[in-house]
């Protein structure tokens, strides 16, 4: 009878052994589900612009040139958009720096719903925007950018009882399937040369950027 009631002791140590031992090991799996979802919300908070909810610059810097380097290895068409709000420092000295965030912010929704999960939108600094779009041609990459320039064009922004209206100007630049830029920083330039064509043209409109073509050699004549 001893006998028996030492092994029945035993066997409860062990099932109260077995059961401490799943307990730690469900908290410690929790505690790293907690890690995890705080790693991610550190990472999110480090990548994202906290007044539009895009992704601020570092994230660009990242995303775009991982791009690049993919476009172009496999001669893959990338297309830049560079977007730039029309007299953004107007809104802010006539209405208040309140309603200039409210701008940013609503154009940071529109631009969000613009672009694929294989894009990225992203606040590249002060009033300007930046759209990465990857497999997206030149000529596809500027219907889309008009697309978008008549969207801010017809927003209608409230603030303190009033409407707030907004245009952009928006340069773009792609590598269609080419190895014509060789560095990422080349075709940034180039989008950026054409949001100064938009705006010389009067601003609100779209300009492209189209390389120049290399020159044909001359046949000398034996």
């Amino acid at each position: 009878i001893w006998g028996g009631g030492r092994e029945r002791a035993y066997q409860e140590i062990l099932d109260e052994a077995q059961q401490t031992l799943i307990q730690l090991s469900l908290q410690s799996q929790q505690q790293v589900q907690t890690i995890q979802k705080e790693n991610e919300t550190l990472q999110v908070k480090a990548t994202t612009d906290p007044l539009t909810g895009l992704a601020n610059r570092a994230r660009f810097n990242d995303f775009f040139d991982d791009q690049f380097v993919r476009a172009f290895k496999l001669q893959r068409p990338l297309a830049i958009l560079f977007i730039d709000l029309d007299h953004f420092k107007q809104v802010n000295d006539t209405h208040g720096h309140q309603a200039g965030d409210e701008v940013l912010k609503s154009v940071g929704k529109l631009l969000k719903l613009a672009v694929r999960n294989i894009d990225l939108a992203a606040r590249y600094g002060g009033e300007e925007f930046a759209l990465v779009l990857t497999e997206t041609d030149s000529n596809a990459a500027a219907q889309m950018a008009d697309e978008i320039r008549q969207a801010l064009q017809a927003e209608q922004i409230p603030f303190d009882k009033k409407t707030l209206r907004i245009t952009a100007s928006i340069g773009v630049a792609g590598t269609d399937r080419t190895r014509i830029f060789t560095q990422a920083q080349q075709l940034i330039n180039a989008a950026d040369r054409a949001v100064y064509a938009a705006k010389s043209a009067g601003r609100n409109c779209v300009r492209l950027f189209r390389p120049k073509p290399a020159p044909v050699p001359v046949k000398q004549n034996p």
